[in-house]
This record gives C-alpha cells, structure tokens and sequence, in this order.
C-alpha cells in the first residue's frame, strides 16, 4: 500500500493576502497540502497487483491439486490397494503432499521471477523470507485441500467446494479491494481468512522491504492458522475408502 507525507508550503495567494493586509509574509503560516509518496512512488498498479497474483496462485495450485489427487484415489480404487499395504495414514499423507509442495515451491519461484524479469516489479525484501514465510502459508492450503479431500467423494465435488473457499479467500483477502475499504463487519471477518495475513506480508517484502520482525503482526497468525487446519485435517483424514 502507497504511503505518503505532506510539507506545508507559503502559497502565492497567502503572500498576496498578505501583502494586502500589511502583514509580513513571516508571519502566517498558510499552507496546503502536497502527497509524496513513499512506496511505489509512480503508483504503478503493477506494483500493487503482481504481488498479490503471486499469492493466488500459491492458494490455488497446492489446495486444488491435493484435494483433487486424493478423491481420484477413491474414484479409481487404488486407495483400496493402498489400504492393504502397511503404510500408516501420515506416511500416506506425506506420499501424496511432499510431490505438491516441491512443486509449489517452484511455482513461487518461477512467478516471482517473472514477475521481477517480465513485469519489472521491484523487490525491496528478501526471497529468502518471502520463500520461509511462504512454506508456512502451504500448511495452510495443502491443510485445505486435505479437508476438502476429506469432504468430497467425486473429483467435481472436490473441484466445486475448493473453488468456495478459494473466491471467499481471493474476496477477504484484499486482493481486488482493500481490507480498509471494506464494510466494519467485513474488515473483522477477514481475520478469519489465512490469505489476508500472506497477501499482507508479500506485499509488504515487495514494496517496503520489511524485515520479519515487522512482519511478526502477519506471521504469527498465519502460522496459527496453518498449525490449526493442517492438524485438523489430517485428524479427520481416514485411511478408508468411505
């Protein structure tokens, strides 16, 4: 978000009131009112909403890939085949989640280099925080897809109900409207969505460069979060077909 200052400056008409009032022009103290910003000082949208695309498809991928991978499952009946094996359910879990999170990992480094090669998006932050903070927002979302996962009995459910949660997440998160724009009721329900605490911390690494001890306001609910849905999730998850 583009921050700004203002300085007072003596205005001509201040001095020309002045003057014809016999007054010094020393002293009044007229002035207006002039913005300069400090973060994206040229107000590029892309700036601003690059970042945040980054975030989306971060949400996106992991939660739409292991909701889905883990109903095909069922649907074609190797889960049944998997049940016979002497896999436990987290050594299954793991089977199928450590594929999407290497990939996931990718995909966040392939966009953030297009997007500072290709967009021209200046980086203020370090990728190395942005890359840590955002292996703790996949909880988050692999925690979803697991649910959803655990939720849906055909891929088409799983598609549809990850879907809700992710235009609820894409509409609370701040992505499209700013969260200070939003109705009071609005604003505290965003609380209660994961995206708002990462679209916050991406463009705060990107725009201002902030170090993860000013980032600790976003980081630590965000971890919550992930800590909460992704033990949750497994804890529903069963080693059965259903």
């Amino acid at each position: 978000m583009a921050l700004g200052y203002a300085r007072g400056v003596l205005t001509g008409f201040g001095q020309a009131w002045a003057q014809d009032r016999g007054l010094a022009p020393a002293s009044l103290h007229l002035t207006r009112m002039e913005e300069q910003m400090w973060y994206n000082p040229e107000l590029s949208s892309r700036q601003y909403m690059v970042p945040g695309i980054v975030v989306v498809l971060l949400t996106l991928l992991p939660m739409m890939l292991s909701s889905m991978s883990l109903v095909r499952e069922q649907e074609i009946g190797t889960l049944e085949q998997l049940m016979v094996t002497p896999l436990t359910k987290y050594q299954l879990l793991l089977g199928k989640l450590i594929p999407f999170l290497v990939l996931s990992c990718g995909e966040l480094a392939l966009v953030t280099a297009a997007a500072v090669r290709f967009f021209h998006i200046a980086m203020a932050g370090s990728y190395a925080l942005l890359a840590g903070l955002a292996f703790v927002y996949l909880f988050t979302t692999l925690g979803l897809g697991i649910f959803v996962s655990t939720v849906a009995r055909s891929q088409q459910q799983a598609m549809f109900i990850a879907w809700f949660f992710m235009v609820f997440m894409v509409l609370m998160g701040g992505f499209f409207i700013p969260i200070d724009n939003m109705p009071p009721l609005l604003q505290k329900l965003t609380y209660l969505n994961p995206m708002r605490y990462f679209m916050a911390i991406t463009r705060d690494l990107f725009q201002k460069g902030s170090s993860l001890e000013l980032l600790l306001g976003e980081a630590a609910p965000m971890a919550l979060f992930g800590v909460l849905i992704f033990t949750f999730s497994v804890a529903r998850f069963r080693k059965s077909v259903g």
